[in-house]
């Protein structure tokens, strides 16, 4: 019996938990079946698509925003030319844009434009804005998702065919990225997102408002002191100005009329 027990191979701990792990989806995996069973499928077998269309290239393209335009066609947002398959679970690649495509309402493309730089960009949120364009929140510059990567909130206006009128970002340290947009009641946009937490060992939810032109502070509290300053300055250069220049004046009036003397002393 002793022999038995010292020729046994003491127990392998994560095998187990993969066992158990293993157990637990099959289980759930069976009760999941079993609920789809007991729902009839005739309704299903006649179920068909209107229509379909695809868009992308020969890289990882993917969508992650659509909304119905105020012409009858849709707009679509997320990310073209991906050369990760990373992308597949987190979003991160060395390269990729966010992409903005217009169709009909059929589907058919009307444009597409591609927004980003040399990192990671991609676009998760979208909404067309009073003005026939298009405001679309994502994350900028991403190398690495994680509290210590990199990467920021973006957002980008562009105008009713794609053009970028302004983009702005918003971010600290480490990596914050973008998920919801909705424009806000007074024109300006609101973002939600993640941002790494204030001890940075996680990630806390993250909600940016920004005003129409996408600034995060509004400008209402140091504009009127910039234009106060810049006024007083302006007016003390003017008034600097004012007294040379009637001081120049002074010297050459001074220097004429001595001159006239001058010359009438030679006469006499």
């Amino acid at each position: 019996m002793i022999k038995t027990l010292l020729q046994q191979k003491p127990p392998n701990i994560e095998q187990e938990k993969l066992v158990h792990l293993l157990s637990k989806k099959l289980l759930l995996s069976g009760v999941v079946l079993s609920v789809l069973l007991c729902f009839p499928l005739v309704p299903l077998a006649g179920a068909s698509a209107v229509w379909s269309q695809t868009y992308g290239g020969s890289g990882t393209d993917c969508a992650h925003s659509l909304v119905a335009t105020s012409d009858g066609g849709y707009a679509i947002a997320g990310v073209w030319g991906c050369d990760n398959d990373l992308w597949k679970l987190w979003g991160l690649s060395s390269g990729g844009d966010a992409w903005l495509v217009k169709t009909d309402a059929l589907g058919n493309m009307q444009w597409n434009k591609t927004y980003g730089g040399t990192g990671a960009d991609w676009a998760a949120s979208l909404v067309e804005t009073p003005d026939g364009g298009y405001a679309i929140a994502g994350t900028f510059n991403c190398t690495e998702f994680i509290v210590s990567g990199s990467g920021d909130y973006w957002l980008v206006k562009t105008d009713a065919l794609g053009n970028m009128d302004w983009s702005r970002t918003y971010g600290g340290e480490g990596a914050e990225a973008t998920s919801c947009l909705i424009e806000a009641p007074d024109g300006g946009y609101v973002i939600a997102g993640s941002g790494p937490s204030s001890d940075y060992k996680s990630f806390d939810f993250w909600l940016v408002k920004t005003d129409e032109f996408g600034f995060s502070s509004k400008p209402s509290s140091w504009l009127p002191s910039l234009i106060l300053l810049l006024t007083g300055a302006s007016l003390v250069v003017a008034s600097i100005l004012s007294i040379l220049i009637k001081q120049r004046k002074l010297r050459k009036r001074s220097v004429e009329e001595a001159e006239v003397k001058l010359t009438q002393r030679v006469d006499l």
